[in-house]
């Protein structure tokens, strides 16, 4: 939400998540590429909560990325009309290794959180052991920072942002501004 309200573009009213009972605030997401990520998992064998076998090499074949680059070509021509723009979904922490060649001059914004609170939180929507929570939590951080490694990357701490939003919002808009993201 931070990054809409400095001016990042997400998407048009029709394809954002609307907020619901799980998150009142709203996810700051697009239903198209959520259709698309989990078109691409199923695709090879995977959901979002099964990843144990998680290999980046099948997301870079002739044949997958001639599946999907179309898709995913129409979602950037979408977002490249209106910069700057950002893309949520925590299933990029897997599938980075797709979008990077699209991607004209990413930037990674990763907001960290303690694995006990997100297992928590994730807990309570969905009824999977708080083992499995920390497992994917442990997952998705890792291939996240490993897949964005060769990218200008920021960390952003959720603690802070909840108990310093003003100076925690400050520092990610200058740290944007020196990796000269232009127009927020």
């Amino acid at each position: 939400r931070l990054l809409n309200m400095m001016g990042a573009y997400f998407a048009p009213p029709e394809l954002a998540m609307p907020a619901n009972d799980n998150n009142e605030k709203g996810y700051w997401e697009r239903w198209d590429v959520f259709g698309l990520h989990e078109d691409m998992l199923r695709e090879l064998g995977w959901a979002w909560d099964r990843i144990s076998r998680f290999d980046a090499q099948r997301l870079v074949g002739p044949d997958f990325v001639a599946k999907f680059r179309p898709q995913a070509e129409k979602i950037l021509l979408d977002l490249d009309a209106r910069r700057p723009w950002m893309l949520k979904d925590p299933r990029i922490n897997l599938l980075l290794p797709f979008w990077k060649p699209l991607l004209e001059a990413p930037v990674c914004v990763h907001v960290h959180r303690s694995p006990i609170q997100v297992a928590q939180s994730l807990h309570q929507r969905e009824d999977f052991p708080l083992s499995l929570w920390l497992a994917l939590w442990e997952q998705y951080s890792l291939l996240g920072l490993a897949h964005s490694e060769a990218i200008p990357r920021l960390l952003v701490s959720y603690h802070d942002l909840m108990t310093q939003p003003v100076e925690t919002t400050q520092r990610l808009h200058a740290q944007l501004m020196e990796l000269q993201v232009q127009g927020l």
